[in-house]
Formats: C-alpha cells, sequence, structure tokens
C-alpha cells in the first residue's frame, strides 16, 4: 500500500478545509490531511510544540494550504517566521484567500 503524502490545512474555515478534501478526493490525489486553524496552531505543528510533539501522529506535511486572513496569527505571520527556519524553506505552501484586497493578492 504506498504512503499518502501528508497535507497540512491551515484554515479557519471548516467549509473551505471541507471543499479542500473534497476537491483532493475529487481529482484522485488520496493524502493524509492534518488541519489546524490558525497561524500560531500551523506554527506549533511545524515545530512540534505542545499538542503537535509527537511526529507519528503529527507527521511533517509534504505541503500546506495556507489562508491568509485568521486570527492569532494570520499567513504572512506564518510565511516570515518560516523563511527563518532552514528545514521549511523547500516545504511547498500554497497560499489561499478568498480576500480580494489588492495587497493580498499581490
Amino acid at each position: 500500500m504506498p504512503v499518502r503524502k501528508a497535507v497540512l490545512v491551515v484554515d479557519d474555515c471548516a467549509e473551505d478545509v471541507f471543499v479542500l478534501k473534497r476537491e483532493f478526493l475529487k481529482a484522485g490525489i488520496e493524502a493524509q490531511f492534518h488541519c489546524v486553524c490558525d497561524g500560531q496552531e500551523a506554527m506549533d505543528y511545524l515545530a512540534g510544540n505542545g499538542d503537535f510533539h509527537d511526529r507519528t501522529a503529527h507527521s511533517l506535511p509534504h505541503m500546506m494550504l495556507l489562508d491568509l486572513k485568521m486570527p492569532k496569527a494570520d499567513g504572512f505571520d506564518v510565511l516570515c517566521w518560516m523563511q527563518k527556519d532552514p528545514a521549511l524553506k523547500r516545504l511547498p505552501v500554497t497560499v489561499l484567500t478568498s480576500s480580494d484586497l489588492d495587497k493580498d493578492v499581490d
């Protein structure tokens, strides 16, 4: 049985997470989803802090889907934090937003 790739979904909207998972399945992509609700949880997950210290249960992702607008720490905060960690610089990140503000889209 092939190992499913781990995807970290960082989004505070449960409906958006549901749609992402559904679209992966419709495309025939089998992935192991790990979901967190805000930027601080994303940083804790990636660093293996707190509830995320067990790497068997919370493996490092192969890619991350990152919402920009979230509570506590937003997607911009997560990206800046990741740039400081050489181990995370190569993690593929797809940024998602429903914002139509030019500065967010740029």
